[in-house]
C-alpha cells in the first residue's frame, strides 16, 4: 500500500508490558511485522512505563524510528518521528531537598518491611519520575509474581502510597500503583490530564496523552489498545 494511503489524522497507540509483549518480553516477529503492517494505515505510538532504555530491550534499539511516536515514563519522555519531542524531569519540579527527603523516607520505610524475598534496586531515578519497588526491581519474574500475589492480600503498595500521600502532601507530587510490575510511581502532579476521558482502567496513559494534547499531534481522533480494552478519544477531548 502505498504512503499516500496512511491516515494522519489517526493514531493507534499502544501499552507495551502485558499488550505488545509480555512483562519485561521481546516483542514477537509477528507482533512486529503486525505493527509494520499497521503503520501503512494510521499513526503507530507506543506508550510504557519503564524508561527508554528498557522499551528499547522489549521492542528494539531502533523503536523511536519505526515508530510514529514513543512515549516513555508514562508519556514524561516524549518522542516524534524519532525526535524528542519533550522530557519532564522530576528532579527539577522536586529540587534537590525534597527530593532527597523522599528517597530517604521511602528507603526508611520499607527497610521495615518484611517479604519472603528482597532483591536490589529498590529505588529507580527516572527523567520524570522514581520507580519505588518494596521487593526490588532486580528480582526474577517469578520472584515478581510471588511479590504480586502477597502484595494482593496484604495490600504491601497501597499502604505505603497511602503514607507517601500523607507524608507529601501538598508538594506537588502523584503516586500511582503499578501492575504486576511492581512499580509505585512518582511524578509532578501537574502532569495529570484535565479533559480525557476513557474507558477501563490504565496507569500508563494519562501523561502521554497531556503531552500529545500540548503537541497538538492529533487533529481526528486517537485509538488507544491497552490489553484488551481500547479508548477512543475524540480530537475535542485530546
Amino acid at each position: 500500500m502505498s504512503e499516500a494511503a496512511v491516515d494522519p489524522s489517526t493514531l493507534c497507540l499502544f501499552d507495551v508490558d502485558g499488550t505488545l509483549t509480555a512483562a519485561r518480553k521481546h516483542v514477537t516477529p509477528h507482533m512486529s511485522a503486525f505493527l509494520e503492517k499497521l503503520k501503512t494505515l494510521v499513526g503507530v505510538g507506543v506508550v510504557g512505563g519503564s524508561d527508554l532504555s528498557k522499551i528499547k530491550e522489549q521492542l528494539g534499539d531502533d523503536v523511536i524510528q519505526k515508530m510514529d511516536y514513543v512515549f516513555a515514563e508514562n508519556g514524561l519522555v516524549a518522542y516524534k518521528n524519532g525526535q524528542l519531542l519533550c522530557v519532564q524531569s522530576i528532579q527539577a519540579h522536586m529540587g534537590e531537598e525534597l527530593l532527597q527527603d523522599f528517597i530517604n523516607f521511602c528507603l526508611n520505610y520499607m527497610a521495615k518491611i518484611k517479604l519472603p524475598k528482597k532483591r536490589g534496586t529498590f529505588i529507580e531515578f527516572r527523567n520524570g519520575m522514581l520507580n519505588v519497588s518494596p521487593i526490588g526491581r532486580s528480582c526474577t519474574q517469578e520472584e515478581r509474581k510471588e511479590f504480586y500475589e502477597l502484595d494482593q492480600k496484604e495490600k504491601i503498595r497501597e499502604k505505603f502510597v497511602s503514607i507517601l500521600k500523607e507524608e507529601f502532601k501538598g508538594k506537588g507530587l502523584s503516586f500511582s500503583i503499578g501492575r504486576k510490575r511492581l512499580r509505585d510511581l512518582l511524578r509532578p502532579s501537574d502532569h495529570r490530564p484535565r479533559s480525557v476521558q476513557s474507558r477501563g482502567n490504565s496507569t500508563t496513559l494519562p501523561a502521554a496523552f497531556l503531552l500529545m494534547r500540548e503537541a497538538a499531534a492529533l487533529t481526528v481522533c486517537c485509538i488507544v489498545f491497552t490489553r484488551q480494552r481500547f479508548y477512543l478519544i475524540l480530537s475535542s477531548e485530546v
